[in-house]
């Protein structure tokens, strides 16, 4: 390949230093976008679970039968919003690391352009890295913490709200309600990881 394949036109690096910008721009906007959602369902969460506590300790859940609806009715409504937010983090996350590679891909050709760029960069472009980033949207790798995990916590405890709810419509013995209680948040829980990570692996099997 000769120098004229090799090296771009400063209009050509021009479009690509834009094209850089734009996926940066990108990138900042769809993280504070996920912020937003995932602050704005935990505020929801906050308030419905405080009112519930409120009712609850008032006797009024038990005394008024119109009180025993309002927290299911709820709870059910913030379990929708948990799901739909929950999707949309994930797919936020997706799109996040789809912007990160496209980036990556850019330094690498900017260090190729110029040698003297080559390890002075912020963030690194190496294979490894890519790897590394792979690895992060994986089943049980402690370095994952984020929002979707904060999402997947709230649903299982408003899934077990839920259940202790019913149940203790069926049931008297607190012993049981709780063991319900605590058996469905943990199937949630589990249900919510697993899915979570088959989208994952199914979004990085796509780009990989």
């Amino acid at each position: 390949m000769d120098e004229r394949q090799e090296k771009l036109s400063p209009e050509a690096h021009q479009v690509l230093v834009s094209e850089f910008e734009q996926l940066s721009a990108s990138f900042i906007a769809n993280e504070q976008t996920g912020d937003t959602r995932v602050n704005l369902f935990v505020a929801a969460a906050a308030a419905v679970l405080a009112a519930f506590g409120f009712t609850e300790k008032s006797g009024d859940l038990i005394a008024n039968p119109a009180m025993r609806i309002a927290p299911l009715l709820a709870l059910v409504f913030l379990l929708v919003l948990g799901w739909y937010t929950l999707n949309r983090m994930v797919r936020r996350n997706l799109v996040t690391d789809d912007y990160l590679a496209r980036m990556t891909k850019l330094r690498r050709h900017f260090e190729e352009e110029h040698s003297r760029l080559k390890g002075m960069l912020a963030f690194p472009t190496d294979e490894d890295t890519k790897k590394r980033h792979s690895q992060i949207r994986h089943f049980f790798v402690p370095e994952r913490g984020g929002l979707v995990e904060v999402v997947i916590f709230i649903n299982m405890a408003i899934a077990g709200a839920l259940a202790a709810i019913l149940a203790f419509w069926l049931i008297s013995y607190h012993l049981a309600i709780f063991v319900i209680a605590l058996l469905i948040a943990v199937l949630v829980f589990v249900g919510q990881w697993v899915y979570v990570n088959q989208r994952y692996s199914a979004g990085l099997s796509s780009k990989l």
